[in-house]
């Protein structure tokens, strides 16, 4: 596909330097003549000085208008911007998506600075004097809605046909390129303007004769003579000279010639001040612009003077008529007191697909905040025939609102009206907003209920809460004065925000008294996101999501994040038997002892365990992520030094994101309460983990603060012990799979070293007796490597004690009817590396069981598959093999599709009073797809400690 250019908003022109070849490297046509562009090219630096303007939401101020500093356009609309920039930090982007309308980029545009302030000459406002707000408010009413927009939606005259793909480079068309304000060859003509000869007439007085009587022209007075060719165009004004002999006759003046000069070319604003005037052949002036500011080659054209005329009389009109019409209506309306030094919660996208053109309605309770003492308040909702909600506004008895009420007529579909009212002594404190995805052809989330908070900590349900949930609340300390919406006559509403005041500008208005902290009430934390069914509880904080480099998916406010909450009081937190995490990371699930289990996401297929002796003291302490492409890696830690690895956590130097966050003053740590997540495409079996986060609490049931300092774990380039590093055995004896191989994947190589290649290692003790072993094999690439992706022992002594390594845990998944022969759909599918015959053999997992009725094991057999020489070095694990100290054997676990023949070598572990257990390195299986399997690579002996 390439690339793509886009373009200025205002001008059309290209925003960086364009590139073409030399004359000798290709077709003359498609380069710029070197004669009028400079060797160097400096005289195109004005086209890299560029400027992003944009909306952000999220803002708290009533103007959500930004400006960026000098921003360089990278590929596809994006623009990086200048480090410390402040936009980078407001908005949380390292580079500005522009032109981009739908999605979760706030609409933004890229323009040439020398153009802003070109646009602020035409206004007649001086400097870049431009109301940043009611340009914007243009912009975006000229916004192209399409999907790889790369201008607005404007007439571009004659620079359209360059807007190709790329820039379209071609000879004659280097005014485009040129700066209409610095114009080096228009500085020097000014220098020395061309003077009257000496015996031309100084004076005004009419000349010539008045025409022949049958010329009806030569009835008019001399002065309307004057208008009549002042007025007209230049081409018109020969016509005219030719068809009417009076006005021919009609000499005209130098100054005469002044004024036709600067009705006919404002552009030409140099000129407005010239000293001198009376002496400068405003004639010959005329012309020499005239023909200077053509669009076509020739020895008099100056090429940014063509620019500027292009972009003065061909584009400037498009946005400078509506900017003047929008600031006369916005010169109309004054400002009330209430809204003086007011912010807001900030808007947020609250449908999809939103309307292509929204309008902003600004609603506010009174003119002032002393009339808020017994100010009515009243809203109406309009809900169309399928109830879902697509109005919101203010209904007081006396309206005094900025923009008219929503009525039945501002729709384009039926509306019924039910109405909510806050009591006089009551106030609103927030909204909350409830939407549904609605399957409709591509999918789209509608508004399905409002529920309207009030001080008294009460509220008022119109329409559903069953869905997903959006908190709008004001900020801790403000108050509301009015509300603010976005709506459309097609769409219906789509934002919603509150404006609020500082709450000691309410002292003494006794609806607005203190009836309890808003904390402990709702999540301020929570007005971040879209929460999937319920918003976290009051107390929690949450951090910001992590989400990788390709989650082009999610889209901040319509995403809905699902909630895991640990706990909210340590008697919770203390109840937790364990924690799973689904390898495939389709799902996490916290089981309690005498509390229901809670998960989130969308698939729990193969969950991995940390058992937690919450009663005993053990609490999860952090949370440890790996964000690529999108989030690879998830690493539980518990204050006892336990831990949970799913994926690529635990041992890469990516492993940086840990939460909870430590004071910098204390250096406690947080109280870890939960986490939270969205998965893409949530009812399918392709479902990704694409954002993840954390919710923690600064104290939990007056204890404050968490543990002093985190667990010292085992990380680096090396395998990490899990759940912990033993403290009675150690290794002992050769590493049985250890490997070095050189692979070639298409046209790339890699080198796979295993140990270094494998995240984890553990032991599971051999030497007590057992009631049964059980494996759990998994889809694998190499034919020559076992894919073992879970071991559990079960034990005969004790309370039926079970140890597990892998994922021990698969419930069926109620979405697997897309595979091949029933077998449900996975990721393999995605490999392409020759898994078609193993897919339609079987399931992703097969389970089985070896029966040993007490019996203790004898010893391990590993199959070894040696690598080539030419290859590499070592021997890949091709099989397991248990045998029992009566002589029996387990199934010989190895590929699907494995054969015995002689080119295995077999070497064997044996169990004694001393040797009394196996280390097993657990590593990827390197499928190359989206998620894979973690399965056992190695095998070590371990013996006891003497």
């Amino acid at each position: 596909m390439g690339g793509a250019d886009v373009y200025c908003a205002i001008c059309g022109g290209p925003v960086s330097l364009p590139w073409w070849p030399d004359e000798d490297e290709g077709e003359t046509e498609y380069t710029y003549d070197p004669t009028v562009i400079r060797e160097d090219r400096l005289d195109l630096d004005w086209l890299k000085d560029v400027r992003v303007i944009g909306e952000d939401p999220a803002s708290t101020g009533l103007s959500r208008i930004w400006v960026s500093g000098p921003a360089s356009h990278e590929d596809h609309g994006y623009f990086n911007l200048e480090e410390g920039d402040p936009i980078m930090e407001q908005l949380g982007e390292e580079s500005l998506r522009t032109y981009a309308y739908k999605g979760h980029h706030s609409f933004a545009v890229p323009y040439h600075q020398t153009c802003r302030t070109l646009l602020s000459k035409y206004l007649s406002i001086g400097g870049d004097g431009v109301d940043k707000d009611m340009f914007f408010q243009i912009l975006r009413q000229l916004a192209d809605t399409s999907e790889y927009a790369h201008v607005l939606k404007l007439d571009y005259g004659s620079v359209s046909k360059n807007q190709e793909q790329y820039w379209c480079v071609s000879r004659g068309d280097e005014h485009f390129v040129h700066s209409p304000l610095d114009i080096p060859q228009l500085a020097e003509y000014l220098l020395s303007l061309p003077e009257l000869e000496p015996d031309h007439p100084m004076n005004d007085a009419p000349q010539g004769r008045y025409g022949a009587a049958s010329d009806p022209i030569s009835t008019l007075p001399i002065e309307l003579r004057w208008s009549i060719l002042l007025h007209a165009d230049i081409t018109s004004v020969v016509r005219l000279l030719r068809t009417s002999k009076a006005l021919y006759a009609t000499k005209q003046s130098n100054s005469w010639w002044r004024r036709k000069l600067l009705t006919d070319m404002p552009w030409l604003f140099e000129l407005s001040a010239v000293e001198g005037a009376d002496k400068v052949d405003w004639a010959r002036v005329y012309k020499d612009m005239w023909l200077g500011s053509r669009y076509r080659p020739s020895a008099h054209r100056i090429t940014g003077l063509a620019n500027r005329r292009r972009i003065w009389e061909e584009l400037l009109p498009q946005i400078g008529g509506p900017y003047e019409k929008l600031q006369k209506e916005n010169d109309q309306v004054d400002l009330p007191d209430i809204l003086k030094g007011a912010s807001s919660t900030g808007l947020r996208r609250l449908m999809s697909p939103e309307p292509e053109v929204n309008s902003s309605f600004r609603f506010y309770f009174a003119q002032s905040i002393a009339g808020l003492r017994d100010a009515y308040i009243e809203f109406h909702v309009h809900l169309d025939q399928e109830r879902f909600i697509r109005g919101l506004h203010f209904a007081e008895r006396q309206q005094r609102s900025e923009q008219s009420h929503l009525t039945q007529d501002a729709f384009d579909f039926a509306t019924s009206v039910e109405s909510v009212q806050v009591p006089v002594n009551d106030c609103l404190t927030g909204i909350i907003v409830t939407s549904r995805e609605i399957p409709e052809g591509e999918s789209s989330r509608k508004i399905v209920g409002l529920e309207f908070l009030l001080g008294s900590s009460t509220s008022q349900q119109i329409g559903s809460i069953d869905g997903d949930r959006r908190l709008i609340h004001v900020s801790k300390d403000h108050f509301a004065v009015g509300i603010e919406t976005f709506s459309s006559p097609e769409g219906g509403l789509s934002r919603i925000s509150l404006i609020q005041q500082p709450a000691f500008l309410a002292r003494g208005i006794d609806r607005f008294s203190s009836r309890g902290s808003t904390p402990d009430r709702v999540n301020l934390e929570a007005t971040k996101y879209l929460w999937r069914k319920q918003i976290p509880p009051p107390g929690l904080q949450v951090s910001e999501h992590q989400t990788g480099y390709w989650t082009f998916a999610m889209e901040k406010d319509l995403s809905p994040m699902e909630p895991l909450v640990f706990g909210t009081t340590d008697a919770e937190l203390a109840d937790i038997t364990a924690i799973s995490v689904d390898v495939l990371f389709g799902g996490i699930e916290v089981r309690y002892g005498n509390r229901p289990s809670r998960s989130i996401g969308p698939r729990n297929l193969a969950m991995k365990s940390l058992t937690i002796d919450g009663q005993g003291g053990e609490r999860v302490v952090a949370l440890n992520y790996v964000v690529t492409y999108i989030p690879m890696g998830i690493r539980i830690v518990t204050n006892y030094g336990r831990q949970l690895v799913v994926g690529q956590a635990g041992r890469r130097p990516t492993e940086q994101v840990q939460y909870p966050p430590q004071d910098p003053e204390t250096k406690q740590f947080a109280h870890l309460a939960g986490m939270y997540g969205w998965w893409s495409s949530r009812d399918t079996p392709k479902s990704r983990l694409e954002a993840v986060g954390c919710l923690f609490a600064a104290e939990l049931g007056g204890k404050h603060q968490g543990v002093n300092e985190m667990p010292e774990l085992a990380s680096g380039q090396s395998p990490i012990w899990e759940p912990s590093a033993p403290s009675s055995v150690r290794e002992t004896g050769p590493v049985l799979g250890d490997f070095f191989v050189k692979e070639t994947l298409g046209i790339n190589s890699r080198t796979l070293e295993v140990l270094d290649h494998c995240t984890t290692v553990s032991w599971i003790d051999c030497s007590r007796p057992l009631l049964e072993v059980r494996v759990t094999l998994c889809h694998s690439f190499r034919e020559k490597q076992v894919p073992v992706s879970a071991i559990t022992f079960k034990y005969a002594d004790g309370a039926n004690e079970e140890l597990t390594i892998g994922p021990e845990i698969h419930p069926q998944s109620p979405i697997d009817t897309q595979g091949e022969a029933d077998n449900g759909w996975c990721w393999c599918f995605l490999s392409g590396r020759n898994t078609q015959d193993e897919l339609g053999a079987h399931p992703h997992y097969q389970h089985h069981v070896w029966e040993l009725g007490g019996k203790r094991l004898q010893s391990v057999r590993a199959i070894l598959s040696p690598i080539d020489e030419a290859d590499g070095r070592g021997s890949r694990l091709a099989g397991i093999q248990f045998i029992a100290e009566d002589g029996s054997e387990s199934p010989k676990w190895s590929h699907w599709n494995s054969s015995s023949d002689d080119a295995y070598v077999i070497e064997h572990i044996a169990f004694t009073d001393e040797r009394v257990g196996l280390k097993l390195f657990m590593g990827e299986t390197h499928r190359s797809v989206t998620y894979e399997d973690t399965i056992v690579y190695a095998l070590q002996a371990m013996e006891r400690l003497v």
